[in-house]
């Protein structure tokens, strides 16, 4: 069964996500959620989770960062970004930084 964690600032995204999908019918175990990027950092170090899916700009440690920091600790953990904002260019950050932890 695949670990997840999910992580978002706001209470109301996160507990959403949490409860409005059957998670274990998907063969997914949700191990928790974290409010910020430091939360998750801690958390992933703590549970190793094989996906976490996370806002992309969140107070103290953004998305884009988490993924970065995780990266060199665990290659195999996977991202999914989730992002409220309709600007492109946080799209484009977010491809770069992806493009630049695969290659390294």
């Amino acid at each position: 069964m695949l670990k997840l964690l999910i992580v978002d600032d706001e209470k109301i995204i996160r507990e959403t996500m949490a409860g409005l999908i059957d998670w274990n019918s998907l063969g997914i175990q949700l191990i928790g959620t974290a409010r910020d990027g430091i939360e998750a950092y801690n958390m992933i170090l703590d549970e190793y989770p094989d996906i976490v899916l996370t806002d992309i700009k969140m107070p103290g440690l953004s998305g884009l960062e988490l993924i970065q920091k995780i990266h060199g600790i665990n290659k195999d953990t996977h991202f999914i970004i989730l992002s409220g904002y309709g600007e492109f260019e946080y799209a484009k950050k977010s491809h770069a930084v992806w493009s630049e932890t695969l290659s390294a």
